[in-house]
């Protein structure tokens, strides 16, 4: 088992995760909480592949992103992500 530190995306269900750059990174985007709230955020996973330190990061859409939502799915390709800002 992978031992990651925080932060680190909250408990959910109903998201994506889709793997990115040869496998180097992993994003998690949306999904719904046990309470019945749907999320609308983005975050990327790094090392999970080993190589550098395993951790995630929240990742800040510049502009207009995805609304909120759960039961998605991603079909050819991923969303554009021109531009990310990790927020730290």
């Amino acid at each position: 088992m992978v031992q990651v530190p925080s932060p680190m995306p909250s408990p959910r269900n109903g998201h994506t995760l889709t793997m990115v750059e040869n496998g180097k990174r992993v994003l998690l985007f949306g999904g719904g909480t046990s309470g019945g709230q749907i999320l609308g955020d983005l975050w990327a996973l790094k090392g999970a592949m080993g190589g550098e330190e395993t951790r995630w990061t929240k990742i800040q859409l510049v502009g207009n992103g995805p609304s909120p939502r759960s039961g998605h799915r991603y079909h050819d390709s991923v969303f554009p992500l021109s531009k990310l800002t990790p927020l730290e």
